[in-house]
């Protein structure tokens, strides 16, 4: 019987969506201390960092499985279509940054779009993950124990891969494990154990936040 194929999503789930929105909000709060410049030395500046640190820790990660979670096998026709979408934005933002870079003098080549710019890879990781899950063999993607096996030694030898940031290989590599992860919640319907959990487990965050 084929259990992840029978998986379907009836209704958006808001909480689902609430969750993406802090997430998103934390993705651009990580980025914006990139681009300032300001004393170490100084205690809220210190603290800033800390708590920069601990977003770093939880927001690409959660954020990944979530893109796990909600993606499924689809008709092939639906699949591209959907996927040509997702390479479309990827495309348009990736030649703006190329072009930002050639107004800025900066020297181009073509090995430039073979890497992604800024914050481009989560979308180029997240087509070649789908396009992983599209076509690995049913008898495979259902022994959940095989793929979370083989995706987390991927993720570890991939470590020592010298690649750099060439296609986001290290990153697609890394980050593979908790795609999938994501993607098996559904079958043990562990999100709804998440959601269950109670507010002030959130005080488990201090100790983690004053020790980084």
């Amino acid at each position: 019987m084929m259990i992840i194929n029978s998986i379907t999503f009836s209704k958006r789930d808001a909480r689902l969506d609430g969750i993406k929105f802090v997430l998103m909000v934390l993705v651009i709060l990580g980025h914006i201390k990139q681009f300032t410049i300001c004393d170490d030395f100084d205690f809220s500046v210190r603290l800033i960092n800390k708590i920069n640190h601990l977003i770093y820790l939880f927001h690409m990660p959660l954020f990944i499985m979530i893109s796990g979670y909600l993606s499924r096998r689809k008709d092939n026709n639906e699949f591209w279509m959907s996927t040509w979408r997702l390479v479309r934005i990827y495309l348009i933002f990736h030649l703006f940054w190329i072009l930002i870079d050639g107004i800025n003098s900066r020297p181009l080549d073509m090995k430039r779009f073979f890497y992604p710019s800024f914050s481009l890879w989560y979308l180029h990781c997240l087509v070649i993950w789908r396009i992983i899950l599209q076509y690995i063999p049913f008898k495979i993607l259902n022994n959940s124990l095989f793929v979370l096996t083989l995706s987390f030694l991927i993720s570890f030898l991939g470590g020592f891969i010298p690649v750099s940031n060439f296609m986001s290989l290290q990153r697609l590599f890394c980050f593979m494990p908790l795609f999938f992860l994501g993607f098996y919640i559904k079958k043990f319907g562990l999100l709804d154990r998440i959601y269950n959990l109670k507010w002030y487990f959130l005080i488990l965050i201090i100790p983690v936040l004053f020790k980084i």
